[in-house]
């Protein structure tokens, strides 16, 4: 009887343990068969034909832009009625341009580090006879050197109020209202203050402004940037009212890559991720003023020999060395340096020690990405 009854419990902790161990055996076994499926698939090796290309490749990219105001020309010390004003909105005024004349004056736009301020007579010495003499130079009026006002800076002088109108034309004084400083060779008028028949404007007046100004074009992905319901570039559009850019990541052009808004070819920095001063000069002129982004293209001319594959092919390696993994006639892998021509829509242009045709492997993993 006491034999029997062990033997009933140990049965019954054989079941307990049976009921407890059952699942989690279960799941082990599951768990082992799940890895065991996800190392067969990490394996696996995916390849693909490598494709000639020898045409000409492009890709969309924007332009994100910042704005700031221009510079503003203002008034000399005038005394007078203004009787004519040469300045026009919309149009450059350049080094030695007409601004306007008052009092029987032409008064001209003169490009210089610093204005000039009072009056220069004979004799005079130091820093603003030398910047006289260089502007006479460069407006063609002699070559007088130097910072002396000697003998020929007075011969030039004269023949400078000659051409402006300034009677008599000795050549003994030289008088800074005769100059509007310019603050760059040449600047696009926003807006002009002067009007013909008032009289002349008190000494420091805002006389035009500039157009405002891109302050800084960058390369980024396309629609990072969004733009206003009218179209930037529209002639006539309204411009946005919107908040400042936000920080966004930039786009860098491969070396074959120029930059094109339209069939007009824009200039970029040596970064090749921003527009140089020339750049963004020719952007003004074709984008709406204060316009957040404009759409662009870069391009890459055709070069022979050139093999398209998927973008997912090319890696870095350790040494920041671009290549791909090729399957060589045997079988074999082989890891070959590749040059990135341009890159778009999930494949990539190169050149490579590699046949049209040859394949190339997709996503390699990273034990075989060496490439020295």
């Amino acid at each position: 009887m006491r034999a029997s009854k062990i033997a009933r419990r140990c049965l019954l902790g054989i079941g307990v343990a049976t009921w407890l161990l059952a699942p989690a055996a279960a799941v082990w076994v599951v768990t082992q068969n799940a890895a065991a499926v996800r190392i067969e698939r990490l394996r696996e090796e995916v390849w693909s034909p490598a494709q000639a290309s020898d045409a000409e490749t492009s890709r969309e990219v924007q332009i994100s832009m910042d704005w700031q105001d221009g510079s503003k020309l203002y008034a000399p010390a005038w005394d007078g009625v203004v009787q004519a004003v040469h300045l026009r909105t919309g149009e450059a005024i350049n080094d030695g341009d007409k601004v306007a004349v008052v009092n029987g004056i032409s008064r001209l736009a003169v490009h210089t580090e610093t204005p000039f301020f009072g009056e220069l007579r004979v004799g005079d010495v130091g820093p603003e006879v030398s910047k006289l003499n260089a502007v006479l130079t460069r407006l063609g009026f002699g070559n007088p050197v130097g910072d002396r006002y000697s003998s020929s800076t007075a011969a030039f002088v004269r023949q400078l109020q000659i051409k402006l109108g300034v009677r008599p034309a000795s050549g003994e004084t030289f008088s800074s209202s005769w100059f509007v400083f310019l603050p760059s060779e040449a600047v696009s008028v926003g807006s002009t203050h002067l009007i013909q028949g008032t009289m002349a404007p008190t000494f420091g007046a805002e006389v035009a402004s500039e157009l405002k100004q891109v302050s800084n074009a960058v390369l980024v992905m396309p629609g990072t940037v969004s733009k206003p319901a009218t179209d930037a570039t529209e002639p006539g559009a309204e411009t946005s009212k919107t908040p400042p850019i936000p920080q966004t990541p930039k786009l860098e052009a491969l070396p074959q890559e120029r930059l094109f808004l339209g069939e007009i070819e824009l200039e970029l920095n040596a970064d090749r991720q921003q527009l140089s001063n020339s750049g963004k000069t020719t952007l003004r002129t074709l984008v709406q003023e204060g316009a957040r982004a404009t759409d662009a293209r870069l391009k890459a001319p055709s070069v022979k020999g050139s093999l398209r594959v998927p973008s997912a092919a090319v890696f870095a390696s350790k040494t920041d060395k671009t290549c791909v993994i090729s399957r060589e006639l045997d079988g074999t892998k082989r890891s070959k340096r590749v040059a990135i021509i341009s890159s778009s829509a999930g494949q990539t242009v190169i050149t490579a020690d590699i046949s049209p045709g040859q394949y190339v492997e997709i996503s390699p993993s990273i034990g075989d990405r060496s490439c020295e």
